[in-house]
């Protein structure tokens, strides 16, 4: 059970209880391990829209304004775990769109 669970029980039209995520905004700070770039790049991520979204300063996407478009974003779409990513602000279809399938824990080979 998470700790800081944003899961909030509701009823649909029919209802049905569903659990249901609301929104809720983390401000993270990404940081170049590798070199000694003192360089931080300040990113929002949504999490709880039934997604999770990432919003690096300074990036976006095509069809939303400065400061408010997710060029990244993870979902869970026809039974699979996708990432989509708007590697090109000027092109409104996802540059790269990855399945997880093969990713599962559950497929590692013991061998």
């Amino acid at each position: 059970m998470l700790k800081d669970s944003t899961l909030t029980g509701v009823f649909d039209l029919l209802g049905e209880k569903r659990l249901m995520n609301v929104p809720k905004i983390e401000k993270v700070n990404l940081i170049d391990t590798h070199t000694d770039d003192e360089t931080v790049v300040p990113c929002d991520v949504e999490i709880g829209s039934g997604a999770i979204l990432i919003r690096p300063e300074g990036f976006g996407d095509c069809s939303s304004q400065d400061g408010y478009g997710w060029p990244i974003v993870v979902e869970y779409y026809q039974g699979s775990v996708r990432v989509h990513v708007w590697s090109d602000i000027n092109n409104c279809d996802p540059t790269h769109s990855i399945v997880l399938d093969g990713a599962k824990e559950s497929l590692r080979n013991t061998d």
